[in-house]
């Protein structure tokens, strides 16, 4: 009888072991994504600073005066390529003004 009764605790406590470890959460958790600033060029010669009013240029051109926007700095998580705007998690830093003058 004592054997049984051991037994049966030893059965239970394994029984809960396994119960509450269907519970533990085993995902690992999100890294968070690392911002870059990166430069855009504004050819429109406009103010709109929509994200898709900027292109990215690896070898951008000057400004010349004027009170239009001519460039703007972007940060986003992934490094652009040549003509990409700005990516959708992308948040506008500051602009440049003037008018966008290509090299």
């Amino acid at each position: 009888m004592k054997n049984s009764y051991k037994f049966a605790l030893g059965l239970l406590v394994a029984v809960l072991a396994i119960g509450f470890s269907a519970f533990k959460n085993n995902e690992q958790p999100e890294k968070k994504k690392v911002f870059a600033n990166y430069t855009f060029v504004h050819s429109a010669a406009n103010n709109n600073n929509a994200r898709t009013q900027f292109t990215y240029d690896p070898t951008p051109g000057g400004c010349s005066t004027s009170s239009n926007t001519c460039r703007g700095v972007w940060s986003q998580s992934e490094a652009p390529e040549e003509g990409d705007n700005p990516a959708a998690d992308a948040v506008f830093v500051s602009p440049t003004t003037g008018t966008y003058q290509p090299n």
